[in-house]
């Protein structure tokens, strides 16, 4: 089934969100890149969930993490 996708600006909110196995999107707009996320009730609810700060392994979060920035940067310089 094809969703919709809502745009995502918070680096930290999508890692959140692939960590808790969201598949996410890069999308390159002039020189910033924005994430992409299927606009689901799961999506809002971990949306949710991660404002109310919930417990989450630490590393595993880091890595994600590290692992957006890298495909950001990739995905810029690729532009270049």
């Amino acid at each position: 089934m094809a969703y919709h996708r809502i745009t995502l600006y918070d680096i930290h909110d999508v890692a959140f969100l692939k960590l808790k196995g969201i598949e996410i999107g890069l999308v390159l707009q002039g020189t910033r890149v924005l994430f992409e996320a299927p606009d689901t009730e799961e999506v809002k609810k971990l949306l949710q969930a991660f404002n109310e700060n919930p417990p989450v392994p630490i590393l595993n979060f880091i890595r994600t993490l590290k692992r957006l920035r890298a495909q950001m940067l990739d995905l810029r310089d690729s532009r270049a």
